[in-house]
């Protein structure tokens, strides 16, 4: 995958989620996710040649590890042929899904 396919995809998340920030060549440079904000660190991945979406165990847990150092919540991102997928942890889900329904 060209690096140029995985920029397109931070590009489009960036502009779904808006008020975030965008980390420059996070993984490289900074060890830090690709988009972050007080509460959360957020990783995106374009794995094309995966069909459906699966788990690869060295990003998230290396994306829970800098979620844990930065006391954070985690947010994985993934797109394959099947669509874009979004993973997180219950309590992650469980807080927006009150968020979003005012409980």
């Amino acid at each position: 995958m060209s690096r140029a396919i995985g920029d397109e995809f931070e590009d489009l998340i960036y502009s779904i989620l808006g008020d975030i920030n965008k980390t420059t060549n996070s993984g490289a440079k900074y060890n830090n996710g690709d988009f972050s904000n007080h509460d959360y660190i957020i990783e995106a991945k374009v794995k094309s040649s995966f069909k459906k979406f699966k788990v690869v165990d060295k990003e998230l847990d290396k994306l829970k590890s800098q979620a844990s150092m930065r006391l954070k919540d985690w947010i994985y991102i993934q797109r394959t042929q099947d669509g874009d997928q979004v993973l997180m942890d219950l309590g992650t889900f469980s807080t927006l899904w009150k968020a979003l329904h005012n409980k």
